[in-house]
């Protein structure tokens, strides 16, 4: 094909759309997927058929399913993968580099390699390791975040196939406009210039290449192997039963191997039933907006956290870390959440004794955890316990200082009379406060000299955060804990969540009383627009997304209404009325399965629901299967006699005459 100028190669839609699949799921993407314009649609499908694609269609695509799913960060995680399969895919053997110069001054060409919309070079510094990365943009292309966050995973990609034990890399100014939300920055980033430059500083150290005892093990074991086939000849020649024990041990391999698969689809089944009860996220509440990030470290975790409901005006929010990694500390997981579900008081040390009581009978001493478990009421004083976790941290942003919350319990499920060590702590948040709550997996993990993160170094972090909001606050700490752990595994699973009582709470509530007043007076278009406002500053806020979906929905802005609709949905999954707008949605874009399966997920949830029922009747109607929309009306029916829905579809399917058969004596 004709490579023009303002193409990308598609390597890096691919690898963001794999991220997408792993991470977020296919029913996730192809909702998404669905509200993209046709001619997008077909770039996406097609994207392994196309060496090359438009970096206008590209970029649209990426920024709506990144938006849509939040997914900024794959982008990249895109990029630094991108790395690997373009240098591996140089030679059959290990690359390698004269020096680790040499390899940072292949950036440039790496980057033409994916993008051709702007030119790249790197400049050296006064000291040793210090360089300069410019991106000037060709004539007629526009800078955007997303071919930031690329680059940034590339030069990330490249890190770590030179293994650099140290490196750190700056925005210092862009030519983006303005800042974004997307990109790491401070306040020092001169913004709309020519060139964007990043300063970048690698160390000199490297960790050790394993090739040489690679080769020696090889070289090790391919005598082995050859003094066991001499072996074995010299074995058959004196007896035939060999034959015999060789067909054993493949009848044993093929046992171990099926043991070995089933293990496997056991794992997979025990990692998606755990992905059902661990939320994806947690909805904003009465001003306070929360942001999550979960890594387990396998299949599996034994982190686990979950957000409530308490006497119908507080709201509930636990993390728990169980002893051990994989399954068993999974299926302790599930214990201790059904255990805390059938607890849920507004003293959150009551709730901690019976869950102690509870996991010591269940489990037996075979395990404990430990737990973080606090109640926040409307005027957002908040009770809390903690059964020896790491103390949260919380930040007053009035005086910029960090503290320590007091408390420290014991663990669950290891004594009998713990009970006496759990105690209830209040404190009141403040506008602009926010609470950082994490497992040990955080400030515990370690760097290659062996240093652990520890408390004074979160803490000096989190007074950087001062003018950040919730989502960029989380991730600020999550790029120090990335960079002060690069170059090792995590040894642990890693819970951090972070919440941030909002300043804009008064214009929230001014916002969504105006929307819903619109509303009701048919004023779409004006109940849109002020419900958009709300919802920028309480994104996860559920009532909010809630009337947008219905608003857009009532609009004809159907595939806008479905953006809001499948967070909410994400959020408050057991909502029928969600589901019979989604499905209309859907019925009204002609997509008719999925508005079958979202009304059918209605009816699952609230069983006597007529409109569900009418809107399946029309759907099938339509598609000429009026056998199966007979037997849904007769459903209907006999579930709702003399509904309006039945009446209207009477004369669709009238009542049919009952022949009366004589016998032939009368």
């Amino acid at each position: 094909m004709q490579i023009r100028e303002e193409d990308v190669r598609s390597a890096r839609l691919i690898l963001f759309v794999d991220r997408l699949l792993e991470n977020r799921g296919s029913a996730a993407l192809e909702r998404q997927a669905s509200t993209l314009a046709p001619g997008l649609r077909k770039v996406l499908d097609s994207r392994h058929d196309r060496l090359w694609v438009r970096s206008d269609e590209e970029r649209e695509i990426l920024v709506h399913l990144a938006d849509s799913l939040d997914a900024w960060d794959m982008l990249w995680e895109a990029g630094r993968d991108c790395v690997s399969i373009y240098l591996y895919s140089l030679s059959s053997s290990r690359l390698r580099f004269a020096s680790i110069e040499d390899g940072i001054y292949q950036l440039p060409s790496l980057i033409a390699h994916f993008i051709t919309s702007l030119s790249s070079f790197l400049g050296r510094g006064d000291d040793l390791g210090q360089y300069q990365l410019c991106l000037e943009y060709r004539s007629g292309h526009s800078p955007h975040p997303v071919d930031n966050l690329f680059i940034e995973g590339l030069v990330e990609g490249m890190v770590r196939f030179l293994r650099l034990r140290e490196y750190s890399i700056t925005l210092r100014q862009s030519s983006i406009e303005q800042p974004d939300e997307h990109l790491k920055s401070d306040a020092h980033i001169e913004w709309n210039q020519p060139v964007t430059i990043y300063d970048l500083r690698v160390g000199n150290t490297q960790h050790p290449f394993p090739e040489e005892e690679e080769s020696q093990i090889e070289e090790n074991t391919e005598k082995f192997v050859s003094r066991v086939l001499k072996r074995s000849q010299d074995i058959l020649q004196e007896s035939r039963e060999l034959m015999t024990a060789i067909e054993y041990l493949n009848i044993a391999n093929d046992e171990l191997e099926k043991k070995i698969e089933a293990n496997h689809r056991q794992l997979e089944m025990a990692r998606n039933i755990q992905k059902g009860f661990v939320p994806s996220r947690i909805p904003d509440w009465k001003g306070v907006r929360f942001w999550v990030k979960f890594f387990p470290l396998q299949e599996v975790s034994g982190d686990f956290y979950d957000y409530f409901s308490v006497g119908g005006s507080k709201f509930g929010l636990l993390m728990c870390d169980v002893s051990g990694h994989g399954v068993p500390a999974a299926l302790m997981s599930a214990i201790a959440k059904i255990s805390f579900a059938n607890h849920r008081y507004e003293s959150p040390a009551d709730t901690f004794r019976q869950v102690n009581l509870d996991v010591l009978d269940l489990v037996k001493g075979e395990g404990y955890l430990t737990a973080f478990l606090m109640i926040l009421d409307e005027n957002n004083k908040l009770t809390y316990s903690t059964a020896a976790v790491p103390p949260p941290m919380l930040y007053r942003a009035r005086t910029n200082t960090v503290e320590q919350l007091e408390g420290h319990g014991t663990l669950l499920g290891m004594f009998s009379d713990a009970g006496k060590h759990f105690q209830d702590y209040t404190i009141t948040l403040e506008p602009g406060d926010k609470l950082f709550i994490y497992s040990d997996g955080l400030t515990e993990a370690v760097n290659p000299q062996d240093e652990m993160f520890g408390e004074e170094r979160l803490i000096r972090a989190i007074r950087e955060t001062r003018n950040r909001n919730v989502q960029q606050s989380s991730e600020y700490l999550m790029e120090a804990y990335r960079q002060f752990t690069l170059g090792t595994e995590p040894n642990d699973d890693l819970t951090f969540i972070t919440l941030m009582v909002s300043e804009y709470q008064d214009q929230f509530d001014r916002y969504v009383r105006d929307g819903h007043k619109a509303f009701h007076e048919g004023n779409l278009e004006k109940a849109t627009t002020l419900l958009k406002q709300a919802n920028a500053i309480f994104p996860r806020h559920t009532h909010t997304l809630f009337l947008l979906g219905r608003a857009l929905g009532k609009k004809g802005a159907y595939g806008e209404a479905l953006e809001y609709l499948d967070e909410y949905i994400q959020l408050k999954p057991y909502n029928a009325d969600a589901y019979i707008i989604a499905g209309y949605c859907y019925y009204a874009l002609d997509n008719y399965p999925l508005a079958i399966e979202y009304f059918n997920r209605s009816l699952n949830i609230r069983k006597d629901n007529p409109q569900a029922l009418y809107n399946i009747i029309r759907i099938y109607l339509k598609q000429g299967k009026r056998k199966e929309a007979r037997q849904l009306f007769d459903e209907l029916e006999m579930l709702r006699p003399g509904h309006p829905r039945v009446e209207d579809l009477r004369k669709v399917f009238p009542a049919e005459k009952v022949q009366v058969i004589q016998s032939s004596s009368d």
